[in-house]
């Protein structure tokens, strides 16, 4: 195409780039379209035809023809030392204008603001912005207003309340984020929202929300409002309904801890307790109902006479305990006297893992003297281990704070007490401490290492920066899973009920650590005896674990047990280049294909995102190992799960868009189906998942645990009525099998409380056996409901193998006869199934729990 020096045709010229286009000459395309615009009287003019003329001009296309004409123009300006503006009439940018609100790409709508300079004529268009609200167009008048810097024009119960209230509210997500004001209003709002303010209430009927609870739970709206505080960095203060929920959650979780757990000292409970009522005043009278709530009113009264509480508003139990106590005055006394006088009982016993340092070297550093002390002697060892401490926020003040750092060598345990020295150090003390980190002379032991830097990085800049860049650091938390898969006879004990550091130290020395002081009051002073036992013992435990996988490496042979890493498949860099392109579908058939041979329940090991928790429950119901997110968990735990034990991934919705990205193919699944019974024959079928008679029922749906303690009915009956005395009665244990029940307390050597008290009778001496989880205490039982819920699956997915040879056990001679004599409990033939063992269900009759629900039961005095 042939182009005079001067263009005035534009259409024939839209006719050539046209040609091109559509014979992929992008090359020539953008020559010719760079001389027609310099050619140009008018560029801009020239540009705005061609860009009308473009048939996917209103496409949500980043590849198209009119995106390809505005980035060219946008070009052509950017290198042109000419002015043009003078050919920029204002007629012209109102008309680019409404063909900018009319696109689907945001992409295309920033070019043709910034490009024709609509900034210029803003004020101009700010009625028919507010006109294009009336009609819902939210996500059009966020970007433009963003982009033309016109925020403040439209307010927030306008414009972001309607895209909350429909649930869209990432749409004005760079709306937010340039306008603090907004932030500010709707953090205020929502936090209205929480605490359910009539003035809200007003607002949500417009959008046809009468029903706050039905519209988004509670829960929901602090989480979604946490997050908006996190992300905004706001003070907590804009929301004080959300302030007092945290509080009175985090109350009530202390009180679960001590009365339930019984993972509370009583000092650390009470201190706990008062810091929370100092904080918040207004927890006092919810402090007295949950003292009530847990059956121990007489723990309420020291508090009521601290804080002159009036007895009008105190609950009728308290009333009655105070008329039955001589004086407030003398209680008050009594009870200061037994919390500060003897401290708490931490002795080292037979059961936990013992210090193995004298507790005189266990130095505590609170001066300038002593911290530059202990740096060089810490410098000069060739390993060290390293925790830290703080005080449990629950998400509420200005997040968690360092309160003690602890530093182990081979010979002592340094306490550095951060909330003493923070004040005191410069400088040079901050760099001195994290060269620490940075030294790679010196190997770092930690567990968990990664949250003890993010929080230490909040104590100074200059320890903050040598943190991002540490050298010679063992994660143990990392290693161990790395040698339960590559290296498990390192371990001199396989099996393990405990959980983090706890579990690896009983792995290496078959005792536990003893964690009754990890939920502490760490921001007290001083710290008790028994706290500076347990943060000793923390750090010095990764020392004792160092020593002893390298001593049993040798043994093995293998002495490089540091640096062995498990094998990741990688994919296919090809795939991922495309899927950059194309947003990855969930395709279910891409799944059956690589599941060509069946896989055994026993063998399949799930994570189930946040939406999927009632699939997590009925896979272990399956006898299939399924960890479920919590609900303050987010979609990035499941890449963890995957890449620590090798988990396959059930996910689905944007969460499985996302993660698709970071886990192969192979170990991902998109769960289409609703309902939790539709998604477990899903899963089931696109894994070709085979059970057995033993997989049924093999799990605890409540904490996934595989172990059972089986316990006759009379023994239960026993420990309730002794439960019920009120005169003292001495310990008695009883074994069963491999594990040990306190007849008294209901409680395993575990420390496992047994979930009785909600148990009704009549099916206690029915049952010819209860089964207790070794985990979590709960409590099952034969039945045959299940029949009835699970046939269909049964028959589906049961192995025919396996069934043939339970069949011939049972005298059972066809599938359906195998299923019905497994299933129903009637229909058992007891002297030919194979005996349970504790910790093992084995092939026993189905259990029937529905009567025994996640209940919080009660400490009864």
């Amino acid at each position: 195409m042939e182009i005079m020096e001067v263009v005035e045709n534009y259409t024939s010229c839209y006719m050539g780039l046209q040609n091109l286009w559509k014979n992929n000459k992008k090359k020539e395309f953008v020559q010719v379209l760079q001389k027609s615009l310099s050619c140009a009287p008018n560029p801009f003019k020239l540009a705005l035809v061609c860009i009308k003329l473009c048939p996917d001009l209103f496409k949500s296309k980043n590849n198209g023809m009119a995106v390809a004409v505005a980035l060219e123009l946008q070009s052509f300006l950017s290198k042109q030392e000419k002015c043009y503006s003078g050919c920029l009439t204002e007629e012209m940018q109102i008309d680019v204008f409404h063909l900018a609100v009319r696109q689907k790409n945001t992409g295309m709508m920033r070019v043709l603001t910034k490009v024709y300079q609509l900034g210029d004529v803003r004020e101009q268009l700010i009625p028919t912005l507010h006109a294009m609200i009336v009609e819902q167009q939210y996500k059009e008048v966020c970007t433009l207003a963003t982009l033309l810097d016109l925020q403040e024009h439209f307010p927030t119960q306008e414009l972001i309340v309607p895209l909350f209230c429909l649930d869209r509210l990432c749409l004005a997500d760079e709306f937010l984020a340039s306008s603090p004001k907004h932030q500010k209003e709707l953090v205020i709002f929502i936090d209205s929202v929480i605490g359910k303010e009539p003035e809200t209430s007003l607002i949500l009927e417009k959008f046809n929300i009468t029903d706050i609870g039905k519209f988004k739970p509670s829960k929901v709206l602090c989480n979604v409002l946490g997050r908006l505080l996190k992300r905004f960095q706001l003070d907590m203060s804009l929301c004080p309904h959300l302030y007092k929920r945290r509080s009175v959650g985090g109350l009530r979780y202390l009180f679960y801890k001590y009365y339930i757990e019984k993972g509370l000292q009583t000092t650390a409970f009470h201190s706990l307790v008062e810091d929370a009522v100092k904080e918040t005043p207004d927890l006092k009278y919810t402090l007295v109902n949950l003292f009530c709530e847990y059956c121990d009113p007489h723990s309420a009264l020291p508090y009521i006479h601290k804080y002159q509480m009036k007895s009008e508003k105190l609950p009728h139990s308290i009333r009655d305990v105070m008329l039955a106590c001589p004086s407030l005055d003398q209680v008050y006394s009594c009870q200061i006297a037994t919390k500060v006088a003897p401290e708490e009982c931490w002795d080292e016993d037979e059961i936990s893992y013992p210090l193995s340092i004298c507790q005189e070297n266990i130095i505590l550093i609170d001066s300038m003297e002593e911290f530059e002390r202990c740096m060089i002697e810490v410098s000069k060892s060739p390993v060290l281990g390293l925790d830290s401490e703080w005080k449990p926020t629950f998400g509420i003040g200005a997040g968690e704070q360092v309160s003690l750092m602890q530093i182990a060598t081979a010979t002592h345990a340094y306490l550095i007490d951060i909330m003493s020295l923070q004040p005191l150090l410069d400088n040079s003390h901050w760099s001195q401490l994290g060269n620490i980190f940075t030294d790679a002379n010196i190997t770092k032991l930690g567990y968990g290492i990664k949250s003890d830097f993010k929080i230490l990085a909040k104590l100074h800049p200059d320890l903050k920066k040598l943190l991002t860049t540490p050298k010679n650091i063992i994660d143990f938390d990392q290693t161990k899973t790395v040698l339960l898969e590559l290296l498990p006879d390192i371990f001199s004990f396989n099996t393990s009920v405990y959980k983090g550091l706890s579990d690896l130290v009983y792995r290496c020395f078959g005792k536990p650590l003893n964690k009754s002081e990890q939920f502490s009051n760490w921001a007290n002073r001083p710290l008790s005896r028994s706290q500076k036992l347990y943060a000793a013992l923390d750090a010095v435990c990764l020392m004792d674990i160092y020593g002893y996988l390298n001593a049993k490496s040798q043994e093995l042979g293998c002495s490089d047990w540091q640096n062995l890493k498990m094998s990741t498949p990688q994919p296919n860099p090809k795939t991922v280049k495309k899927s950059k392109k194309k947003e990855p579908s969930p395709d279910k058939t891409s799944v059956v294909q690589r599941r060509q041979g069946p896989i055994v329940a026993k063998d399949f090991h799930v994570v189930c995102d946040t939406m999927l928790q009632g699939l997590a429950k009925k896979l272990r119901l399956c006898g299939i190992d399924a960890v479920a997110l919590e609900n303050d968990q987010t979609s990035d735990d499941c890449i963890d799960f995957y890449e620590k034990e090798r988990r396959y991934v059930l996910s689905r919705g944007t969460a499985y868009r996302r993660l698709v990205k970071y886990i192969p193919a192979e170990y991902i699944c998109h769960v289409e189906s609703e309902g939790a019974r539709q998604q477990l024959e899903e899963v089931m079928a696109i894994f070709n998942v085979k059970l057995s008679p033993s997989d049924l029922f093999a799990r605890c749906t409540k904490c996934n645990s595989g172990s059972y303690i089986n316990v006759p009915p009379a023994i239960i009956r026993k420990v309730r009525e002794n439960q019920e005395k009120v005169e003292y009665v001495p310990d008695e244990w009883m074994d069963f099998g491999e594990e040990r029940i306190n007849l008294i307390s209901g409680v395993t050597e575990n420390g496992v409380k047994l979930q009785i008290e909600k148990l009704i009778l009549a099916v206690v001496e029915k049952a010819e056996v209860l089964y207790i989880c070794a985990r979590c205490g709960r409590c099952y039982w034969e039945g045959s409901h299940q029949e009835r819920a699970f046939k269909e699956i049964i028959t589906q997915f049961l192995d025919t193998e396996n069934t043939d040879v339970y069949s011939k056990t049972s005298g059972s001679s066809s599938d359906s006869n195998s299923y019905k004599t497994y299933s129903r409990c009637e229909d058992v033939n007891r002297s030919t199934v194979q005996p349970l063992k504790s910790g093992n269900l084995g092939t026993r009759p189905l259990l029937d729990h529905r009567k025994s629900r996640n209940i919080e039961y009660i400490h009864k005095k």
